[in-house]
């Protein structure tokens, strides 16, 4: 069951999303640099999106975007959590980012733990072409790569 949140408000770089249901996702986007890739990473089960913050600032440090946001009932989220709502906050955590005009061959999924789940169900709605695979429980899409590295070196 989700805890009492572990950031705030005030969350550099918080925003909203809204899914299909209306349910309100607390989500932290930092833009990529020009010509890098945007991740969009979902958490474990045990853990809310303030959990990884300095990951994400790791992450754009390396000139890549982030976007990382809770399920619902997590965190600041309104809704409950359930398989069906979180399907819903991936696929909202896509369409933010591509209607800012990111194009899905400069997307990533990343996804921790119980978030793979959530990441392989935008391959499976066909919006994901490709999946590499890394050996600490998270596991990228690339279009077109193979690697973080094609992006970072």
């Amino acid at each position: 069951m989700p805890q009492a949140p572990s950031y705030s408000d005030h969350e550099q770089g918080l925003i909203r999303l809204t899914t299909s249901s209306k349910e309100s996702v607390a989500a932290v986007y930092y833009p990529a640099s020009p010509g890098k890739p945007t991740l969009i990473y979902a958490h474990g089960n045990a853990e809310d999106l303030g959990q990884s913050v300095e990951l994400y600032q790791a992450w754009n440090a390396m000139g890549l975007g982030v976007l990382a946001y809770d399920y619902p009932g997590y965190g600041l989220s309104t809704g409950k959590p359930s398989e069906a709502s979180c399907f819903r906050a991936a696929e909202s955590a896509w369409e933010y980012l591509t209607k800012k005009g990111i194009p899905a061959s400069s997307i990533i999924v990343v996804g921790r733990s119980i978030g793979r789940q959530w990441t392989e169900h935008l391959a499976g709605c066909g919006k994901i072409s490709s999946w590499p695979r890394v050996d600490f429980s998270v596991h990228f899409h690339v279009c077109g790569k193979d690697s973080l590295a094609d992006f970072t070196g």
